[in-house]
C-alpha cells in the first residue's frame, strides 16, 4: 500500500504521519494506492474508511462492469485500463481499477501497476497548487489519465481500418463495401447501447445469417452477450449455437433432441430457454394447466390480478389428451442437456405473471428433472446466463438480497414453489398475503386500479 499526501505546496510520496493522522489533516488529499491489495489493506478499507461491505468485495474481487455507485459521503468507480498499446491487431489487454473517493481521500484498487496512474502522479505535479489540494480534482487526474491510455489505441484502429479501405477501395466489389458498411452499422448500434448501461443485446428474428453473424462479431469486439429469438426454425437455430449466441430463447422446434444436437449445444456452452409455457411444434404448455387446474379459483392470483382477465383465459377451457401435450418430451430433452453439462434456465414468457413461472417450472420437473435441478433453472442457471450471476441467483454474502420466503418445502414437491409468504426485494421484505412491507419498515401498498 502506497500512501501520497497532495498540498498545494507539494506532493509527498513517503510521509510519516500514519494514515488516521493524514485523513485528519484538513489541508490536502491523501491518495491510498493499493497494488494486489493483502490482507492487511482489506482492514484500512473496512477498519479506517469504513467502506461499505459490497464495495470493498468489489473492489476485491475482479471482472466488475465499469460502473459509479454512490454510497453516503464517498463514491466507488470501476474503470477497465488498456494494461499497454498492443501490437496493430493484436489484443487489447485490459486492468480493472477500482477507486474510492470521498472528502479528502482518493483510494485506488488494482491487481498490478498501471502506466496511467504514474501519469496521473506527474500531472498533479505540474497542476497550480490552488487545484491541487482536493479530492475532485485528484479523482479527475486519476481517470482523465485512464481514459487517455485508450487514445492510441483508437489511432491504431484507425490504421487498422484506413488499411482496410484502401485494399477495398483499390478494386472494390458491391459484396465487400456492403458487408464492411453493414459491419460497422452493427458496430456503431451495439457501442451506441454499451454507451447507455447495455451489457446484452436481444437479436430479434434477423432473416439472414450474414445479419446475425455481423450482430456478433460487434458483441465480441464490445465485450456483449447476445440473445436470440429462437424462432421456431431448427436450422436456423442450429446456426445461431455454431455462430456463438449466448443461448436460444425459446425450444428448439424438434423433439427429442438426440446426442448431435445435446453435444453440440452443451459444448458450445449455449443457454436453453425453452418456455415451455409457449412451447413450439406443439399444444402450448399453459393449457395444460388451464385445463387441469382450476386457475380462476386461485385466491392468490386473483388478489394481484383481475379476476376478468383470469376468467376469461381458464374458465371455458381446451381439453386434450396428455400425450398431445409434445412439452413433455422437449422437458425430457432439457434433462439430457443438463446430465451432458448443459445450461438450461427458466424462462416464463409474460404469459400470465405469477402462476406462469411456476407452471414453467414444475414443467421442467415434469421432463425428469429432480426439483433441485428445476429451482437450479429458475434461479442460478439464468443469472449465469444474463451475466448478473455475480449479484444474483442464488443467497451469498454480497448479493442483491432478492429472495422469497416460503411455508412448504419445494424439493419434497415441486408444487410447493406456490406456498409463498415473503418475498423480499433488494433487502426490503413483502407479505405477500397483502403485499405490504413489513419487517424493518412497515408501509402499506396502494390500491390497485381494478379496487379503486
Amino acid at each position: 500500500m502506497n500512501v501520497i499526501r497532495i498540498t498545494a505546496d507539494q506532493i509527498d510520496e513517503h510521509p510519516e504521519a500514519p494514515l488516521d493522522r493524514l485523513l485528519a489533516a484538513a489541508d490536502g488529499v491523501v491518495w491510498v494506492d493499493m497494488i494486489g491489495p493483502t490482507e492487511a489493506d482489506v482492514a484500512v478499507l473496512s477498519d479506517v474508511f469504513h467502506f461499505h461491505p459490497l464495495a470493498i468485495e468489489d473492489a476485491t474481487q475482479r471482472e466488475q462492469r465499469p460502473k459509479v455507485d454512490e454510497y453516503d459521503g464517498y463514491i466507488f468507480l470501476t474503470l477497465h485500463v488498456p494494461e499497454h498499446r498492443p501490437v496493430v491487431g493484436g489484443d487489447v489487454v485490459l486492468d480493472e481499477i477500482d477507486i474510492f473517493a470521498g472528502e479528502g481521500y482518493v483510494v485506488t484498487v488494482h491487481e498490478r501497476p498501471i502506466p496511467a496512474l504514474a501519469d496521473a502522479l506527474g500531472r498533479l505535479r505540474r497542476a497550480s497548487g490552488a487545484l491541487r489540494p482536493f479530492a475532485d480534482f485528484v479523482l479527475y487526474s486519476v481517470v482523465d489519465a485512464c481514459v487517455d491510455m485508450y487514445f492510441p489505441i483508437i489511432d491504431d484502429l484507425d490504421d487498422i481500418l484506413d488499411g482496410i479501405e484502401d485494399r477495398l477501395l483499390a478494386a472494390p466489389t458491391p459484396e465487400t463495401l456492403h458487408q464492411l458498411f453493414t459491419s460497422k452499422q452493427a458496430l456503431v448500434h451495439l457501442r451506441r447501447m454499451q454507451a447507455v448501461g447495455a451489457f446484452s443485446v436481444k437479436s430479434y428474428n434477423q432473416p439472414r445469417r450474414d445479419q446475425r453473424q455481423q450482430i456478433i462479431e460487434a458483441a465480441r469486439a464490445l465485450n456483449m452477450l447476445v440473445v436470440p429469438e429462437g424462432g421456431s426454425t431448427f436450422f436456423w437455430n442450429l446456426t445461431m449455437v455454431l455462430d456463438g449466441h449466448t443461448g436460444i430463447e425459446h425450444n428448439v422446434p424438434i423433439s427429442p433432441l438426440y446426442k448431435d444436437v445435446v453435444e453440440l449445444v452443451t459444448h458450445s456452452k449455449t443457454g436453453l430457454t425453452p418456455t415451455l409455457i409457449v412451447h413450439y411444434s406443439g399444444l402450448f404448455g399453459e393449457n395444460y394447466w388451464y385445463q387441469n387446474t382450476k386457475v380462476w379459483e386461485n385466491e392468490q392470483l386473483l388478489k394481484y390480478t383481475p379476476r376478468a382477465i383470469i376468467d376469461s383465459r381458464s374458465r371455458r377451457r381446451m381439453m386434450a389428451e396428455e400425450d398431445d401435450y409434445s412439452y413433455f418430451t422437449t422437458s425430457r430433452s432439457m434433462k439430457k442437456v443438463l446430465d451432458a453439462g448443459g445450461k438450461v434456465q427458466l424462462g416464463a414468457h409474460g404469459q400470465i405473471q405469477g402462476i406462469g413461472a411456476h407452471w414453467e417450472l414444475w414443467m421442467l420437473q415434469q421432463g425428469g428433472m429432480t426439483p433441485l435441478e428445476a429451482l437450479r433453472c429458475a434461479t442460478l442457471n439464468g443469472a449465469q446466463y444474463l451475466g448478473m450471476d455475480a449479484d444474483l441467483g442464488s443467497l451469498e454474502n454480497g448479493k442483491v438480497a432478492d429472495l422469497i420466503v416460503m411455508d412448504k418445502n419445494p424439493l419434497e414437491n415441486i408444487r410447493n414453489s406456490e406456498s409463498i409468504r415473503y418475498t423480499m426485494v433488494n433487502g426490503r421484505l413483502y407479505d405477500v398475503n397483502t403485499m405490504n412491507e413489513v419487517g424493518t419498515r412497515v408501509k402499506e401498498r396502494e390500491r390497485f386500479w381494478w379496487e379503486r
